[in-house]
């Protein structure tokens, strides 16, 4: 304000002609002028120091707390990694406890599968050395022979023969027993409940009760045998027909052959005989009220079934039924089959099935006229090539003989 008054003072004295005065005056304002510009320019710089100073300051504390927060976020990082770490280093010994325990009893179990392993194996040896020893026994008290070439002289007989005999297992629950009295061949093959070593005790039960049965039987007739034998079978069980109690026994067939009559007695539980005539033969003749015999034959030999009894030799429903004797008359060249079910029931082919009784037949019509032992060999490949991969499931016996 003063400033603006000393200039209108200086304009008024210069319009009246005082120009001293208003160059006093204007002196004056430009004095005030400077100075009030002055103070302006302080003012600013002081404000803009303070800005200055103020900006800084915020600078200052930005950077510091940018400083803090990376403090911080280095120390946050540093925890997780600490606890991280931690935790990775107790799952790692916990790991490793674990795994060592597992280690000490696998290593604990190892040492008891092995001591058991060699018990076992030492187990499995003393068994199989007494099946091996039960096999010995077995066929000590069998004829071990191919065929029955051995009782031809003792019976008269001059005939071929073939023993076809394929154990399931180690011991077999099927056998064969031939004997020679009085000029008469006696041949049975039979099946044994089960297989292996309980099929095998049961061979030699039947074994050695036909034994004492044709030794101290004057009057041999083939059905008399087999009922003897079944009361002898009954008796050594304690078989009583009780409702539960094991049905154990044998199925047979037993035939006597009597080469001066020319004469063929038959029996059978379960099991029938298959006789097949010479083709250049008479027609056979029965001599036995008994149903004629059923007859197969196509492109082969006209085969005859004799049918068995359907009872067992053991405790029954018809154990007081005796057994039928089947009386025939042969003529040179027949030739009768005796036989267990392992052939027949084996499964196999390509569609895993049963070879059947009827595949049987027509085999044995087809190749009857080849000697003995090339029937043998063509029953023993056919059984083999049937059956393929599959296991054997029961004993397989077939006694073959050219009268």
């Amino acid at each position: 304000m003063i400033k603006l008054n000393y200039d209108y003072i200086a304009l008024c004295y210069s319009e009246s002609g005082d120009f001293k005065n208003a160059f006093y005056y204007k002196n004056q304002s430009s004095m005030i002028n400077d100075s009030i510009y002055s103070e302006e320019s302080l003012r600013q710089i002081a404000d803009m120091q303070i800005k200055y100073e103020t900006e800084k300051k915020e600078k200052e504390i930005e950077l510091l707390t940018r400083d803090m927060q990376v403090k911080n976020l280095k120390l946050t990082r540093n925890k997780i990694l600490i606890a991280f770490i931690s935790t990775g280093f107790i799952l790692v010994l916990i790991i490793a406890s674990v795994l060592y325990n597992r280690f000490r009893l696998k290593k604990r179990a190892n040492v008891l599968l092995l001591h058991q392993k060699n018990e076992i194996e030492q187990q499995k040896k003393a068994i199989t050395d007494s099946i091996n020893y039960a096999r010995r026994i077995q066929q000590a008290v069998m004829p071990n022979i191919s065929n029955l070439s051995g009782f031809e002289t003792l019976s008269g007989l001059n005939l071929e023969s073939f023993i076809l005999f394929k154990p399931r297992d180690v011991v077999s629950g099927d056998f064969y027993w031939i004997s020679v009295k009085k000029s008469r061949l006696v041949v049975a093959a039979a099946d044994c409940t089960g297989h292996g070593v309980p099929g095998a005790f049961m061979s030699m039960l039947g074994i050695a009760f036909l034994n004492e049965i044709v030794t101290n039987t004057d009057n041999l007739i083939a059905s008399h045998i087999l009922d003897k034998l079944r009361e002898c079978v009954v008796k050594a069980l304690h078989q009583s027909g009780k409702i539960g109690e094991a049905k154990d026994g044998m199925d047979m067939t037993l035939c006597i052959i009597a080469p001066a009559e020319k004469k063929l007695q038959f029996a059978g539980a379960y099991n029938p005989l298959y006789l097949i005539p010479h083709p250049l033969t008479p027609p056979l003749e029965r001599q036995h009220t008994h149903p004629s015999p059923s007859r197969e034959g196509e492109k082969g030999g006209v085969l005859l079934e004799i049918k068995a009894d359907r009872m067992p030799i053991g405790i029954s429903l018809k154990a007081e039924k005796p057994f039928t004797n089947n009386e025939l008359s042969y003529n040179t060249g027949d030739t009768i089959y005796l036989f267990t079910d392992g052939f027949a029931d084996q499964f196999g082919g390509k569609y895993g099935k049963k070879f059947t009784y009827h595949s049987f037949k027509k085999l044995l019509s087809d190749i009857y006229q080849n000697d003995m032992a090339e029937q043998h060999k063509i029953l023993n490949a056919t059984f083999e090539q049937w059956k393929a991969g599959l296991d054997q499931i029961d004993d397989v016996l077939i006694i073959g003989i050219r009268l």
